[in-house]
């Protein structure tokens, strides 16, 4: 997973990305970030990168991009993430992650959610914690 913080980038970010195409199952390689354009960016490279549109706290979840996107995949923030959201994302057809789950707390949350990705500054805590719960 590779955010983009900064949309003057994106081509450059792809096209480094692009390298690492053939390197992976298609839609492997995830990239997107905060900026619509981006994420719409992104989506249009190609089928070997998937765009993640990632969500703030206060998302209107009714803005243009969210309704008719050219992508499938949502980054909800884990610390606002809401069952009522997640569900409506769902019914759109949006595969869901989460992030920044850093503490035991949120982690658990995520997972509770049916996170199909965890994105933690600590993978170690997430990989145990998914361990005990599904082992």
């Amino acid at each position: 997973f590779v955010e983009i913080k900064e949309p003057a980038i994106t081509d450059a970010v792809l096209d480094i990305l692009s390298g690492f195409a053939g390197r992976f199952p298609s839609g492997w390689l995830v990239c997107g970030g905060f900026d619509p354009g981006v994420v719409k960016q992104v989506a249009s490279a190609g089928d070997w990168i998937t765009a993640i549109q990632l969500a703030t706290d206060d998302e209107d979840y009714g803005a243009a991009h969210w309704l008719h996107p050219g992508f499938s995949l949502a980054g909800l923030p884990i610390r606002s993430a809401k069952p009522e959201v997640i569900s409506l994302l769902r019914a759109r057809g949006f595969r869901i992650w989460f992030w920044t789950a850093n503490s035991p707390e949120e982690i658990q949350k995520a997972i509770e959610l049916g996170a199909e990705a965890i994105i933690s500054d600590f993978p170690n805590r997430a990989k145990l914690l998914i361990d005990q719960r599904f082992s």
